[in-house]
C-alpha cells in the first residue's frame, strides 16, 4: 500500500513561518558552507523551572494533548500546541483559558485571547500580559481565505529590540487559540542591569564603536578589512530601527553591497542580557550573506548565523501526467478508448517553486523520499509507520526505479513512492 504522509505539524509551520525571512538567497553549493556559531551553547537551560513545572502540569490537564518546546537559552515556552486541536475553545474559553482571565480584558481589546492564556499561565512564561503592553506589535495580518490571524510581538529594552525575543500567537476567527509561542526574557530590565554596568553609559557610548565591530565581524566570515577601508554611506530611512538603535552604514571593498550594524541585546540566559552590534554584512570570498553579533564590551562574537540557503537538486524518473495512460484533458466525445501508454520522464529539479519549497523538495543532505511538503513511504502493514527504509537515491539524490507494470506491484514499489513524492510535491 502507498501512502503519503503530509506534515501534521502544519500548525507548528505556520507559527515559524510567521518569524519572516532573513534577507537570505537561494544557491547551489558549491563549497562548503561556513557553519553557524552561538557561544551561548554552554550556558543553556538544563532542567525547567519549579514554576514552570507546575504550570506546565497544570496546562496539561486542562489540554492534555499539549507540548512545551522550551527555548534552550532563555526557558521561555518557545512552542505551546496541542496536535490537531486548539487550546481554546470558540470565543477563547474553555480548555487552557477561563471566563475569569477572558474578562480581565475589554471585547474592544483584538489581543484580549492571548493576553488571557499568558494570565493563565504566567508561571509557564514567567510574565504576565503586561509584557505585550511593553513590547511593539511588528506584524499582525490575517489570512484571507480562513481567517487565521496572527500577531509576532517584539520585545525591546531602551528602544532596542531583544535578539530573536518575540511572542507570536495564531488565532482563528471564531476567537481559537490554535498555538503561541514565546522567546521572551522573563524580567528584561533586570536581565539587563544584570549584564551590562552602567547600562545608560553604555548604550549611549559602547566601549567598541561601530566601526570596529564591522571589523571584527568581517574578520569572523574570513574577510580582511581595515579601518581605512571602511567607509560610511547614507543610512537612508529605516523604519524599523529606533534612534536608540544607532544604525550605521559601511561600504568596504571586500563587503559587496551595504553592511549594516545596529544595537541590540542578546540573551545569555534567562535573567542575563549583554549588549551587541549586530552586524549584517556579505562576504566577497564566499558570496554569502551572514549575521554577526558583537559584544560592545569585549569584542567577542557571540552569534554568527549564515544567511544564505542552499537548495540542491534532485533528479526523479516518474510520469509526469496523471498516470501511465494519461487521459487528460480527455477525449472530446464520448469514447471507451484508453489512451496509450506513455514511458516515464528524467527530470532534475530543486523544486517547482523556492517561496514554497524554500529548501527545496528534499533538504540539503537528504537522500529519500521525504522534505518540505511530503513524507512518502510504504505503509505494508498499515500501521501509520513508515516501512523503512524510503526510498534512497542511489547515486545521490537520484531516485531512477525499475518500473514493469507487467510484474506485481510488491516488485516497484520504490518506483511507485517516487510517483507518489512527485505528483503530491
Amino acid at each position: 500500500m502507498n501512502r503519503s504522509k503530509s506534515n501534521h505539524h502544519w500548525k507548528k509551520f505556520i507559527f515559524l513561518a510567521a518569524l519572516g525571512a532573513l534577507s537570505s538567497a537561494f544557491m547551489s553549493p558549491t563549497q562548503s558552507p561556513m557553519p553557524n556559531l552561538d557561544a551561548r551553547t554552554d550556558k543553556t537551560q538544563s532542567e525547567i523551572s519549579a514554576a514552570q513545572k507546575s504550570a506546565s502540569e497544570s496546562l496539561r490537564l486542562k489540554v492534555p494533548d499539549v507540548s512545551i518546546d522550551l527555548d534552550p537559552v532563555t526557558g521561555s515556552p518557545k512552542f505551546i500546541w496541542a496536535g490537531n486541536k486548539f487550546l481554546s475553545n470558540t470565543n477563547g474559553t474553555g480548555s487552557s483559558i477561563s471566563k475569569a482571565a477572558l474578562g480581565s480584558f475589554p471585547a474592544s481589546d483584538p489581543h484580549r485571547l492571548t493576553k488571557a492564556f499568558v494570565q493563565e499561565h504566567q508561571g509557564l512564561f514567567g510574565h504576565g500580559p503586561k509584557a505585550l503592553d511593553e513590547a511593539k506589535i511588528v506584524r499582525e495580518f490575517t489570512t484571507p481565505h480562513n481567517g487565521l490571524k496572527t500577531v509576532v510581538w517584539e520585545q525591546r529594552v531602551d528602544g532596542l529590540p531583544v535578539f530573536e525575543a518575540r511572542l507570536i500567537s495564531h488565532t482563528t476567527k471564531n476567537e481559537e487559540l490554535v498555538n503561541i509561542g514565546s522567546q521572551f526574557v522573563p524580567d528584561p530590565i533586570a536581565a539587563a542591569d544584570r549584564g551590562v554596568a552602567n547600562r545608560q553609559a553604555r548604550l549611549t557610548s559602547p566601549p567598541i564603536p561601530a566601526r570596529q565591530a564591522v571589523i571584527i565581524a568581517a574578520g569572523n566570515i574570513g574577510e580582511s578589512v581595515s579601518d581605512v577601508d571602511l567607509s560610511p554611506t547614507d543610512p537612508g530611512a529605516d523604519e524599523t530601527a529606533t534612534a536608540a538603535e544607532q544604525r550605521q552604514v559601511f561600504s568596504a571593498s571586500a563587503l559587496p553591497g551595504e553592511t549594516i550594524a545596529r544595537l541590540v541585546w542578546l540573551p545569555l540566559a534567562r535573567d542575563h542580557l549583554t549588549l551587541c552590534w549586530d552586524v549584517l554584512l556579505t562576504s566577497r570570498a564566499r558570496s554569502e550573506m551572514f549575521r554577526v553579533l558583537v559584544d560592545v564590551e569585549t569584542g567577542e562574537v557571540k552569534i554568527r548565523r549564515c544567511l544564505t540557503e542552499y537548495i540542491s537538486d534532485a533528479t526523479y524518473r516518474v510520469f509526469t501526467s496523471d498516470s501511465p495512460s494519461p487521459f487528460s484533458p480527455g477525449h472530446p466525445t464520448p469514447n471507451s478508448a484508453q489512451p496509450a501508454l506513455v514511458s516515464r520522464a528524467l527530470l532534475t529539479l530543486p523544486a517547482l517553486n523556492t517561496n514554497a519549497s524554500p529548501n527545496g523538495w528534499i533538504d540539503d543532505g537528504i537522500n529519500e523520499t521525504r522534505g518540505n511538503n511530503v513524507d512518502a513511504h510504504l505503509d505494508r502493514n498499515n500501521d501509520n509507520q513508515p516501512d523503512l527504509p524510503r526510498p534512497q537515491g542511489s547515486p545521490f539524490r537520484v531516485f531512477d526505479f525499475t518500473l514493469d507494470l507487467a510484474q506485481a506491484p510488491t516488485t516497484y514499489g520504490d518506483a511507485a513512492v517516487a510517483q507518489l513524492f512527485y505528483w503530491n510535491n
